[in-house]
């Protein structure tokens, strides 16, 4: 299954530890947001009369939890803001919205949840909080389907079987805190197994592969051009660690061409932040090669909106740290910074440089589009790409999108296979020239690695073949 290890380590990353402010608890992307008490309530119910607000008189402490007082609201706004003083409480989060705060999702309405957020308190400092933020953001035309909650127990039954419904649809699996899931096994329901133990090895790749260690877990039916219809739905199964539950959120929507609206956020950057309106001139060269590449697949897109994260935020994710196994706590976090965003978007992260020569990461292959306020929201690139030779910060940054929206590498660093395309160009191990298990761009030069996708950013690959093109405009996360 070399194939299927590979996309685990690098579908999130392609090619001194440092203490969090805040301990999230147990492992899970649905936790509460375990902020301290920092003044009199957390949440309106903490309030005998008024509401829980900001202390606006309070003294700003860069990093520690927002002081909270009870209230009567203001008159202010509580759409998207650029200082406190444009929300109703006081609380406006980096994403750049107001929020009120809270304890647990019971403190929220209209479908909103709790979770951890960071607001600004001044241009140099942000401080955190429990904030109700939206949970699901969904272009129009897209619908969503909830599905009840399944039991996972872990310590009896470690593994749990889930209806799919027939494709084409992109699942969302939510575990509940203290929980993590992954995919062990997807079949059709006369068995036939399109990704698991027996459906792939190093040279017969899954028929519909999965990134199986997601945070969340997501799952796109099919995945390409050589996945079978299935008109009577998929069976999923899932190994769970932790006992609690999981959620299931089925997107669908209408493949077409269409508009991606971004959500740009500078995290460390020095010297990066909008010039006026525009983004600074090296995210503008960016971004014109990205709308380039997507006209392939017409597919186009635009700045919905930019944030700049100030203080010792900042300062702490500004370099992303990475375990051996293609971990990263600071990006789930940094992902997590989309809290609060109030229309459906992509959250890409500028950050200074990423650990172990990582270029940028995707939350997923394809990412929870739609879903905010996870630890897979978004996308993230290192600014460092810029200067260095054979690399282009353009080309990585659409490479990422193109992972978030649900391409896999056209071939991995060995040559091992991984998507379910027809016509993409795959380089395997016989290009291998110099026998050291790496394919680089040089040694598959005609043979993919002027795609877009493949493995190698040093590649520079912009090329996108038909078959791509009709995975991209098939994501939901499209204005169409």
């Amino acid at each position: 299954m070399r194939s299927l290890l590979l996309v685990l380590c690098l579908s999130l990353a392609c090619s001194g530890a440092k203490p969090p402010t805040l301990d999230a608890g147990p492992p899970g992307v649905d936790c509460p947001p375990g902020v301290a008490l920092a003044g009199e309530c957390q949440r309106d119910a903490d309030c005998a009369s008024g509401v829980c607000v900001a202390d606006s008189a309070a003294p700003l402490e860069d990093g520690a939890p927002v002081p909270l007082l009870c209230a009567p609201a203001s008159a202010a706004g509580d759409g998207l803001c650029s200082q406190p003083s444009d929300c109703a409480r006081g609380v406006c989060l980096v994403s750049g919205s107001c929020a009120g705060p809270c304890v647990d999702d019971a403190d929220c309405d209209g479908g909103d949840v709790c979770r951890h957020a960071w607001a600004l308190r001044s241009s140099e400092v942000a401080q955190d909080l429990g904030a109700c933020v939206p949970r699901v953001l969904l272009p129009t035309g897209v619908s969503a389907e909830r599905l009840p909650r399944a039991a996972l127990l872990s310590s009896s039954a470690p593994r749990v079987t889930l209806p799919l419904a027939a494709g084409p649809s992109l699942s969302v699996f939510l575990p509940s805190c203290g929980a993590e899931v992954s995919a062990h096994r997807l079949a059709l329901m006369d068995g036939t197994e399109l990704f698991g133990p027996s459906a792939g090895d190093a040279d017969h790749p899954p028929i519909n592969p999965i990134a199986a260690l997601g945070r969340p877990l997501t799952l796109l039916v099919p995945s390409g051009s050589d996945a079978p219809a299935a008109p009577d739905g998929y069976a999923l199964e899932l190994d769970a660690t932790g006992e609690g539950s999981v959620e299931q959120i089925t997107l669908r929507g209408v493949p077409g061409p269409g508009s991606l609206a971004l959500q740009l956020f500078y995290v460390g950057v020095p010297g990066w932040a909008p010039v006026g309106d525009a983004p600074p001139p090296e995210v503008q060269a960016a971004l014109a090669e990205l709308l380039s590449i997507l006209s392939a697949a017409s597919i186009t897109a635009y700045v919905a909106g930019q944030h700049v994260i100030p203080g010792q935020l900042a300062t702490r994710l500004a370099v992303l740290d990475e375990t051996p196994d293609g971990h990263s706590p600071e990006r789930e976090e940094l992902f997590a910074l989309s809290a609060g965003l109030r229309q459906p978007a992509l959250p890409v992260f500028f950050v200074r440089a990423m650990d172990r020569g990582a270029l940028g990461a995707s939350g997923g292959i394809p990412g929870p589009q739609g879903v905010m306020a996870s630890t897979g929201s978004g996308v993230v690139v290192a600014a460092s790409i810029i200067g260095e030779e054979r690399l282009s910060l353009g080309a990585v940054l659409t490479h990422e999108v193109g992972h978030f929206l649900g391409l896999f590498h056209t071939s991995e660093i060995n040559g091992s296979g991984v998507e379910a395309l027809g016509d993409t160009p795959v380089c395997d191990p016989l290009h291998d020239a110099d026998g050291d298990g790496v394919l680089a761009a040089g040694e598959c030069s005609g043979f993919g690695s002027e795609n877009l996708m493949f493995w190698s950013g040093r590649g520079r690959g912009t090329e996108l073949t038909a078959d791509q093109a009709t995975i991209l405009r098939g994501a939901v996360l499209l204005e169409r």
